[in-house]
């Protein structure tokens, strides 16, 4: 899993989409997730298996703009638990919005 943390919420969604089209333009088998943890932006990369190095190093000139994280374990576990549940729907795609609280 590769993970960025943003200072703005604007770098992390141009980061989110540059990376989202790098992996259908590259057909890479993973998945991109914009989030809010504790405050701070993140925009991460979550794969069952790693791709190519020349893929990986496509992925972090895309979340160049952050700085590199590790997510806390519990956190990273969501993420993959979340990959697994949208693999086995066998959906080639899924963007879901969510708007902040009021």
């Amino acid at each position: 899993m590769l993970a960025s943390r943003f200072t703005t919420v604007g770098d992390a969604l141009k980061a989110y989409e540059e990376t989202r089209d790098l992996l259908f333009l590259d057909d890479l088998d993973a998945s991109v997730v914009r989030f809010t943890f504790e405050g701070e932006s993140f925009v991460a990369v979550v794969g069952e298996v790693p791709p190519p190095e020349e893929d990986i190093e496509h992925i972090k000139s895309s979340l160049v703009a952050g700085r590199p994280s590790e997510l806390p374990p519990v956190v990273a576990d969501h993420l993959r638990e979340r990959r697994r549940r949208f693999k086995a729907t066998k959906l080639e795609f899924l963007e879901r919005r969510t708007l902040p609280d009021e």
